[in-house]
């Protein structure tokens, strides 16, 4: 049932021990609650670790790391981390797979601080960040716009020659973007064309943004020119990042092009789109 994500039918069978005085265990309620966290039904797993209590069934790390893995993907982050520090607390061995579940929960929730707490937890136990914890730190900084401490985050990893791959740098290009920071956004860029690691759509758009916020447009353009020529699709955000960066530099014939091209390429223009579009011609009097 756990394999097939059938979490239903793992409850009915519980059901069914619980009613026939078979005892349950340790592996079963395991077993059960991994079937709900592979099915997002965080609620379902709270409601077994705590039937395990009551029914004296002792839970485990692979029981906590299932359930806050639950609360993770239905993005309740407090709940994650609560459970994490229970874990924390009791004389359970907690593991890289437990900070990871708790790290992502904060970062889908955009709680920085608590991310960088939970890292910092990490490596006070001496237990080695993975890809997937460091990632999620510098996605949750970048996200609240703490692009300097996404940046350090992203300088450790490097200076640790950890391995770095497509999401530790477009997360770290994206924190970039969010404060302007163009000259570090294409330093990143370089470095991933030194280090052979494929780049993507959000890498080269979020690069794009950070040279049009820096106001740097002509930067801007140029990236948003190579992108199909790096084997690297547009799409509508590119789009809208490119046709900003003519508004800013007042080049409205060039945003009228690109809102064209946009339209034959069949992207589906949003708000972003035509509010850049027209700025740019409002700023020049080409209005009409």
């Amino acid at each position: 049932c756990e394999k097939g994500f059938v979490w239903h039918k793992a409850l009915q069978l519980l059901s069914v021990m619980a009613q026939d005085t078979v005892e349950a265990s340790t592996v079963t309620f395991n077993a059960a609650v991994s079937a709900c966290e592979k099915n997002c039904e965080w609620e379902k797993a709270l409601q077994l670790l705590g039937a395990m209590a009551q029914s004296d069934v002792e839970s485990n790390t692979i029981t906590f790391d299932a359930a806050i893995s639950a609360c993770e993907k239905n993005g309740k982050w407090e709940k994650a981390v609560h459970l994490f520090f229970i874990l924390a607390q009791s004389n359970l061995e907690f593991n890289r797979i437990s900070f990871n579940a708790a790290i992502s929960a904060c970062e889908k929730a955009g709680r920085w601080e608590k991310a960088l707490q939970l890292f910092g937890v990490m490596a006070q136990r001496n237990i080695e960040p993975d890809l997937i914890s460091s990632n999620a730190v510098i996605i949750a900084c970048g996200k609240s716009g703490q692009c300097e401490k996404a940046l350090q985050q992203f300088s450790a990893m490097a200076q640790s020659e950890a391995e770095l791959d497509t999401i530790t740098f477009s997360a770290a290009v994206s924190a970039c973007e969010k404060c302007g920071k163009w000259e570090s956004a294409l330093q990143l860029l370089s470095v991933m064309a030194q280090t052979e690691v494929e780049r993507t759509t959000t890498t080269c758009t979020a690069a794009v943004g950070a040279c049009e916020k820096g106001g740097k447009w002509e930067h801007g353009l140029f990236l948003f020119g190579a992108m199909p020529q790096t084997r690297v699709a547009w799409d509508i955000i590119a789009f809208n990042a490119a046709i900003s960066s003519c508004e800013k530099g007042n080049k409205w014939e060039k945003a009228l092009k690109l809102f064209t091209l946009s339209a034959q390429s069949k992207m589906e223009s949003n708000a972003i789109t035509f509010n850049a579009a027209i700025s740019a011609c409002e700023k020049v009097g080409e209005w009409e």
